[in-house]
């Protein structure tokens, strides 16, 4: 792996999170396909995440707190919108 590439894409997930390939590609100015091999990489190293919504992959870093922290209970929605999550 080019680790310019893979850092610079790296940075720019944890700066957007539930960043698609397709911004990837924008971004790094490399093909879609080739963000897919840089995506399979960094999430065999555990570094991302991905969340599958329908059709679309989002992207996210693993360190991200909103994907390490884990659920218990269902949240009413005012607790929800007073950020008690």
């Amino acid at each position: 792996m080019l680790p310019e590439v893979s850092s610079k894409m790296l940075q720019y997930i944890k700066r957007n999170p539930d960043s698609t390939i397709e911004e990837l590609a924008d971004y790094s100015r490399v093909s879609k396909r080739v963000v897919g091999v840089y995506i399979r990489e960094l999430r065999e190293e555990g570094k991302i995440v991905v969340k599958k919504v329908k059709q679309k992959h989002y992207y996210s870093t693993s360190d991200c707190p909103i994907i390490k922290k884990k659920r218990t209970r269902k949240f009413t929605l005012e607790e929800v919108l007073a950020g008690e999550m």
